[in-house]
């Protein structure tokens, strides 16, 4: 049988130590925001805006690697090498040249042009497509083109098939190729004024210093 006089535990004593060990937890952790807050007062502001700046760097270099702007522009490239056999459209933002060669020297030259707004070339392995003051694209990739002015147009892609009336700038021409090689001319013409031309399917119509009426 217990005592009933015996002496119990001093619980008080149990709960002063709780709470003394709280507050020594609550000085630590303000000595180490002190410490923190301190250590970071003495990084200046140049340092950070540089680091600031690197990884800003390194995400607009990732950004330029995996969205390139236009891949085949100004340059001379060998077809089969640096860039795949096939159909270009050719752009420009004021006057472009293009030339193919059939060889590396640029003398050998297949058929060139100057143009404004686009043009159309096909290549084929082993040629050399020099490109001045423009930039090509795959054809499969361009699915429309202005219409509305001077360029080079695929008849049943970008321009339907029918009877177009032209009208001059200045001193108008417009050339009917049976291919995008520029080596098989169906009609051309220098003209004044007005004049009217029909395309069918699968024909190019090129406008120099003319547009379509519409």
């Amino acid at each position: 049988m217990s005592n009933p006089f015996e002496e119990l535990p001093n619980t008080n004593s149990e709960k002063k130590l709780s709470i003394s060990t709280i507050k020594m937890i609550i000085v630590v952790l303000v000595i180490a925001i002190g410490i923190v807050l301190l250590f970071f007062s003495h990084i200046s502001p140049r340092t950070v805006n540089k680091a600031s700046y690197m990884i800003d760097n390194q995400m607009n270099n990732s950004k330029e690697i995996l969205s390139p702007t236009h891949p085949y522009e100004n340059g001379t490239y060998k077809i089969g090498a640096d860039m795949p056999s096939g159909e270009y459209v050719l752009f420009t933002d004021s006057s472009g040249y293009f030339s193919v060669s059939s060889d590396s020297s640029g003398n050998s030259i297949l058929f060139n042009g100057n143009f404004k707004n686009n043009s159309i070339v096909t290549v084929k392995n082993g040629e050399y497509l020099k490109l001045s003051r423009c930039y090509a694209e795959p054809i499969a990739d361009v699915k429309s083109l202005p219409t509305d002015g001077e360029g080079m147009f695929l008849i049943g892609e970008h321009l339907s098939a029918g009877e177009y009336k032209l009208l001059a700038t200045e001193s108008g021409y417009y050339c009917i190729y049976s291919n995008s090689r520029h080596d098989d001319i169906i009609d051309n013409d220098n003209f004044e004024n007005e004049t009217y031309v029909k395309v069918r399917n699968g024909q190019y119509l090129l406008l120099s210093r003319a547009r379509i009426v519409s």
